[in-house]
């Protein structure tokens, strides 16, 4: 990416910086480190699901959504551990199901 910087002497510069959006998933897929687990058995607690993804790091927030009981979101406080989660738990499975997880794209709240 280009701007225009007013550089030493008062004239103006181009400056290029590198896209990192591109290469660093944490700012391009994983929005605030919230993920969303699709095909979850019912069964399956919040605690649950607090305790097994709460090996990837800490777990900010469980949430369920309204009408669709197999999909629920996790909130991580750092988005690390929200990839770390995305890498470790996706396609396992919980309570006979093979779950599968991704970056939620928008904010759930």
């Amino acid at each position: 990416m280009s701007t225009l910087e007013l550089a030493p002497g008062g004239t103006l510069a181009a400056v290029t910086r590198a896209d990192t959006t591109k290469d660093n998933p944490s700012d391009k897929d994983i929005n605030q480190g919230i993920l969303v687990v699709f095909n979850l058995d019912p069964s399956v607690s919040n605690e649950d699901l607090r305790q097994i993804s709460g090996a990837c790091g800490e777990v900010k927030a469980i949430r369920e959504t309204p009408h669709k009981r197999h999909h629920k979101f996790i909130e991580f406080y750092d988005v690390r551990a929200a990839e770390a989660a995305l890498k470790s738990l996706n396609r396992s499975n919980i309570a006979g199901k093979r779950i599968k997880l991704e970056p939620s794209r928008r904010c759930v709240y």
